[in-house]
């Protein structure tokens, strides 16, 4: 079993060293392409310092248009609360957690931030100050069954259009009329509805749990085990198990 699981693994080491072999010849163009990106950067931060250079692959991909096009690459995230939600209240506790000090406001900066394009790249800009009335809006909703709310969730999610704003909005929505059966509350009927919709480029999974646990004083646990098994163990490891 060992001796075929080495002659698989010589297999991929040519098939790797053929693919890199095929592809040498482009590699001065790729090098082109990442010598123009650092040069715009820095001319960037030179002549247009309130820009933000987007460095990951993944917010590449996600960060696609300025926030002016219509770009569907929001997300979002619902709770059925018990209580009424107070929206002013909630605003104010909202700033508290995450834009009352300079520090948080440098921390969790992708709040205050929008899409442009600039010298065929996208950047992330940031406003200088943030609208909370305007952000996280109180509306009325008559919804009778979950697949109301899915149903509304998924085309909020859908509307773009956030302009020169942060691309992200809260809805806290008042609710009277939906009832939900379940073990514990017959009839439970929630207080209030809060949809939060971020542009993915901004926020994504594990920083919306971050935003929930700011929000509810709660520590959610890390699910995600990190890798630290060294590179040469792991190339140990497949050819000779």
């Amino acid at each position: 079993m060992q001796f075929w699981l080495l002659l698989v693994s010589l297999g991929e080491t040519a098939l790797s060293l053929f693919l890199w072999a095929v592809l040498i010849p482009f590699a001065p163009f790729f090098l082109l392409l990442l010598v123009f990106r650092l040069a715009v950067t820095f001319l960037a931060k030179l002549v247009r310092p309130d820009l933000i250079p987007i460095y990951t692959v993944t917010d590449h991909l996600l960060s696609v248009a300025p926030s002016n096009s219509h770009q569907n690459m929001n997300f979002s995230s619902t709770w059925l609360l018990k209580e009424k939600l107070d929206a002013m209240a909630f605003r104010n506790h909202f700033e508290n957690a995450f834009l009352s000090t300079q520090e948080l406001k440098e921390r969790y900066i992708n709040l205050y931030c929008y899409f442009v394009q600039w010298c065929f790249y996208i950047w992330k800009k940031s406003v200088a100050e943030i609208n909370l009335e305007d952000r996280i809006k109180e509306i009325s909703l008559s919804v009778n069954s979950l697949s109301d709310i899915e149903e509304f969730v998924g085309e909020y999610t859908d509307y773009h259009d956030y302009g020169e704003n942060p691309n992200w909005e809260i809805l806290v929505i008042n609710n009277t009329e939906l009832k939900i059966n379940n073990t514990t509350d017959e009839n439970y009927s929630p207080g209030s509805i809060l949809v939060m919709k971020f542009h993915h480029g901004l926020c994504d999974g594990y920083s919306m749990i971050h935003i929930i646990d700011k929000l509810c004083g709660t520590k959610s646990p890390y699910i995600v085990k990190e890798s630290t098994t060294s590179f040469s163990d792991k190339v140990s490891y497949k050819l000779f198990h």
